[in-house]
């Protein structure tokens, strides 16, 4: 089965390091990125197929913008600052023997647990997504022919991915979030320097969806893994 990456990042400098290494533990077709920045097209291309402009749009329309490009028959979306682990992808491919399945995810550890502010978002947004049976666009691997039809919200900054797999599974489709396989988020931000972050990019609204989530879940914090 042929599966593309596809990361959607501000700019090619974002994309750390172990991310960029981390594609190798699977032999993806092509390598896509979607950047926001016009300079990166002239990026040499060392690690990467295919790099196209997004501007300044929607988080959803990049992805649709990046969905657009895919050719294989499946599509790994990756954010810039995940880190792949061995036999990752190959244990979710597993999941679609199901022909129902549309999207499936692994869990999702911090990188850095050091980092108590990283290791409570982490825990939180992993009860939330086990609750809830949702699965974020930032290690997710979706059938192609599906996610190209049904499509990302095109207007939407955030929450674009919990969009999608509502409307998939109105459609009959699955969405499967699975114990067995696991990748890390390298979140190193404090509170300050994520309201920076989210501030030059405009997405104050994705900030406090953000913070919403992290105080009415605190529960969640003592959660085991």
């Amino acid at each position: 089965m042929s599966v593309d990456a596809l990361i959607v990042t501000r700019n090619v400098k974002e994309v750390l390091p172990q991310t960029i290494k981390s594609l190798n533990y699977y032999p993806f077709q092509k390598i896509i990125v979607v950047t926001g920045e016009k300079e990166d097209l002239k990026h040499p291309k060392k690690w990467f197929d295919i790099i196209v402009y997004g501007g300044k749009e929607p988080l959803g329309q990049q992805r649709n913008i990046g969905i657009d490009l895919v050719k294989s028959e499946f599509v790994c979306m990756v954010d810039s600052d995940i880190v792949l682990t061995e036999g990752y992808v190959e244990t979710l491919l597993k999941l679609f023997e199901d022909p129902k399945v549309a999207v499936a995810r692994g869990r999702l550890f911090p990188l850095h647990p050091e980092n108590l502010y990283s290791n409570m978002k982490s825990r939180i947004t992993e009860a939330f997504n086990i609750m809830h049976r949702q699965v974020g666009c930032d290690a997710s691997l979706y059938r192609s022919s599906i996610v190209k039809k049904v499509r990302f919200n095109p207007k939407l900054y955030t929450r674009e991915d919990h969009d999608l797999n509502n409307r998939l599974r109105k459609l009959g489709f699955k969405v499967v979030f699975t114990k067995n396989a696991y990748c890390f988020h390298d979140f190193r931000m404090s509170i300050k320097l994520e309201i920076e972050h989210h501030a030059k990019r405009g997405n104050i609204y994705a900030l406090l969806c953000s913070w919403a989530r992290n105080i009415s879940r605190p529960i969640f914090f003592f959660i085991p893994w």
